[in-house]
């Protein structure tokens, strides 16, 4: 990927590594195309964070398997996913057509869906050669010549290559040969065959077609296009089975590229892995996509005719709760902004609070190259953001001491970052057994509006070498009361020397980077602006966990100031946060808190944080620094055509309660860590007050996934120590009403890569999967 031309000014640098173990083929992308991005569908381009697994020995199944109706189906290699032949449900004239014969594709086969996610239908040899790389416009180089085998340009994600559309007739390459689809058009108008353009038909698209094997060209339906084809086996070396592949000269099975449908793939020959796409269909007609049903042919053998059934639906989730009451709050003017863009360093944007008015004036005094803020409307790639954060316009906060203060927060633009100016202060009053804060803070911070996907640090730490916690051990041992010096784990970031990035092996293959969180000043913001730490408190709370110290319940008392320990409310907040309860921060249509604190908090139930099924999406809560979103803990794994989620899983930690002691072996661990892990119903039980009864994950075998929600005994002190994580990408928890989420706390779903808030260890992002901006080194105003 080298010397790229990109997809244009303004985008990001395409990125691309592939690893590998012996069992698997790992490809990290970001969806950039290296090409210039050519806007064919409302829907923009996006970067993304892609790791895609698939074999690297495949093998011919038993059976063979859809591809899905939606979403990835293999990656070219340039790292774009690879979709199938057909659209989604929306328009609703042309619901599951086909994209190539309405001309929606640029001249390299692709485009972008909803969330910006770039894609290819069709698969051009002359936009894939490594040559091509450096041209912005690759679709006008000359065509690779018809004598000339075609090289590799994709997988499938059963680890079988696909090959351009031509191919050698025998070991020696004597001849090449153009390969055939065995698919045929059946659902084509009458009297069109033939056909010079679309004008000719009377409610279709003039195409390429294969008919009874002959190419040629037709006016087919808008809709439906795989009902309005069939596959048949045909004589001849040079035509493909169903899955438009087939056995070569070479006796290995691969896939070809076709210049009639199925253009790339028509059903997987080896057993795929998942990687973001679905098979649901919407029901109806579309729904009859031809499965392969018969043992595929032996090296050697042609193919032959395999039946055709119809696949059935799974109904959508749903419907959503309504929510009882919403909160009250003091009548105030509409929280608006000036419109239009500014060509002053500092415009004065109209809003209806002037509390955060001071802080524009010193945006340099952070960010010396925010010189050319202005309005964030007609920014559209501002929206997603903006339209997440929280009204809190007319909300008063009573300070420590008894006075009374505005909330504020607000927000400008350049053409590259949002920035979110805010006093700290929140949307709700702080609970009564927690510390209100004395002042307002001022911050400033500055969110990218498109990700930067890590590449390979100059310094980075193997995250399963790190051995600091063995200090944290000894010190406990030795003086139980007395915290270590600093944060021992090196998991979250202390200190300007310190490395700050991590990476991980993973089970399925290749190698991640992340970033260090700062362990104890911000990463990130709710909603409202109030800034978001790391997991852990400082060395007055001995590094340890303050969710630790949640009631199972909202109708429980629980512990707080008065007893000296660091714990939250039940929004995961004491003046910040180190935890979010989405409920918290679920916005009305206006943006306004949609709850008051009572009513967002009294459903509080800490094991259906941890273990209930979802049955609706959670929102966006709030923002790292890195340009991701940090959602609720309920994530839409799959969205049909018309874009409702289909399968809904509550997201889990893969961070386990594992204990201190897994640190060392001294003699003396069983008086002072003896009660680690142990079944418990009151903090009683545990017997010692450096631990308590609390809600958690631990490792168990027998359950679901390798993990389980119980309460246990758990120590206070230095969680990063005493949680551990385990890569769990290569667990299948199909059949579990939960996901597990990748060291950050994060997960690529069907609306892209984002955070989760989880009602356990790390509670919130433990990472950064993107470069952050500059607020992670400090974003406080004087």
């Amino acid at each position: 990927m080298s010397g790229a031309a990109g997809a244009g000014v303004g985008y990001p640098t395409p990125s691309l590594a592939v690893g590998c173990t012996s069992a698997t083929v790992t490809v990290q992308s970001n969806g950039i195309p290296t090409y210039q991005y050519v806007a064919l569908t409302p829907n923009g381009l996006q970067a993304k964070s892609y790791t895609f697994a698939f074999p690297r020995n495949p093998s011919v199944a038993a059976a063979t398997t859809n591809v899905p109706l939606l979403g990835n189906m293999g990656v070219a290699v340039n790292g774009i996913p690879i979709y199938a032949v057909n659209e989604g449900a929306q328009p609703p004239s042309d619901a599951y057509g086909n994209p190539i014969a309405a001309s929606i594709l640029d001249e390299c086969g692709s485009h972008s869906a909803p969330q910006g996610t770039f894609h290819f239908h069709k698969l051009q040899v002359k936009c894939l050669l490594q040559s091509a790389v450096s041209s912005s416009q690759p679709w006008n180089n000359a065509d690779p010549s018809p004598s000339q085998p075609s090289p590799i340009i994709g997988y499938a994600f059963d680890g079988f290559p696909i090959y351009g559309p031509y191919e050698c007739t025998d070991v020696s390459c004597t001849a090449v040969q153009e390969m055939r689809s065995g698919w045929d058009a059946t659902g084509y108008q009458a009297g069109t065959v033939g056909c010079a353009s679309s004008a000719s038909c009377s409610n279709g698209y003039c195409t390429a077609v294969s008919i009874n094997g002959v190419s040629t060209t037709a006016c087919v339906p808008k809709t439906c296009t795989w009902s309005n084809h069939a596959y048949s086996a045909k004589a001849g070396s040079q035509y493909l089975d169903q899955c438009n592949g087939h056995y070569g000269p070479n006796g290995d099975y691969h896939y070809h590229t076709t210049s009639t449908f199925p253009y790339i793939l028509g059903c997987y020959r080896g057993t795929p892995t998942n990687n973001g796409g679905t098979d649901t269909p919407p029901g109806g007609t579309c729904a009859a996509i031809p499965t392969p049903a018969t043992t595929p042919p032996t090296a050697g053998t042609s193919a032959t005719p395999i039946a055709t059934v119809t696949r059935t639906p799974t109904m959508p989730i749903g419907p959503s709760p309504t929510p009882s009451s919403t909160p009250t709050r003091t009548p105030t003017p509409t929280f608006t902004a000036t419109t239009g863009p500014t060509s002053t360093p500092t415009p004065t944007l109209t809003v209806s609070s002037t509390t955060c008015g001071g802080m524009w004036s010193q945006v340099t005094t952070l960010y010396p190259s925010a010189t050319q803020l202005g309005s964030c409307d007609g920014v559209a790639a501002a929206q997603t953001i903006i339209n997440s954060l929280m009204n809190v316009t007319g909300i008063s906060i009573k300070l420590l001491g008894g006075t009374t203060k505005e909330s504020c927060l607000e927000y400008r633009c350049d053409s590259t970052y949002v920035y979110v100016a805010t006093n700290n202060l929140g949307h709700y009053q702080y609970s009564t057994n927690n510390p209100r804060p004395s002042a307002e803070t001022k911050l400033l911070y500055r969110i990218p509006m498109q990700r930067t996907a890590i590449g390979v640090p100059s310094a980075s730490q193997n995250a399963a070498a790190l051995t600091g916690c063995t200090t944290a051990y000894d010190q406990y041992l030795s003086f139980p009361d007395t915290s270590t010096m600093g944060e021992p784990s090196g998991y979250c970031a202390a200190g300007a020397a310190q490395t700050k990035y991590l990476y991980d092996d993973l089970a399925v293959g290749g190698r991640t980077y992340y970033r260090k969180v700062n362990c104890l000043t911000p990463n990130g913001f709710v909603d409202s602006g109030v800034e978001i730490l790391g997991s852990t408190e400082s060395s007055n709370g001995k590094f340890g966990d303050p969710a630790v110290y949640y009631p199972d319940t909202a109708a429980q008392s629980y512990e707080g100031v008065s007893s000296g320990v660091p714990s939250l409310d039940l929004c995961g907040g004491h003046g910040h946060h180190h935890a979010s309860n989405d409920r918290c921060f679920e916005l009305a249509a206006d943006r306004t808190a949609l709850y008051t604190y009572s009513q967002a908090t009294s459903t509080f139930n800490l094991q259906d944080w941890l273990d209930s099924t979802c049955t609706e999406v959670s929102g966006v809560i709030g923002y790292m620094f890195d340009g991701s979103p940090i959602k609720g803990p309920c994530v839409c794994m799959a969205r049909d055509g018309n874009g409702n989620c289909t399968s809904i899983k509550r997201a889990r930690s893969s961070y386990a309660y594992a204990g201190l002691g897994v640190w060392g072996n001294d003699a003396g661990e069983s008086a002072a860590l003896g009660v680690e892990g142990q079944t418990c119903t009151a903090d009683a039980d545990c017997n010692d007050s450096h631990f308590q009864c609390a809600w958690g994950l631990f490792a168990d075998n027998s359950a679901a996934g390798g993990t389980i929600a119980v309460k246990r005994c758990q120590l206070v002190e230095y969680s990063w120590c005493t949680h551990a994580y385990a890569d769990r990408t290569a667990t299948d928890v199909s059949s579990a009403s939960f996901v597990y989420l990748d060291r950050c706390n994060g997960i690529t779903d069907a609306d892209g890569y984002a955070y989760h808030a989880t009602g356990s260890f790390p509670y919130v992002p433990s990472c950064l999967r993107y470069e952050p901006s500059d607020s992670i080194t400090g974003a406080t105003l004087n």
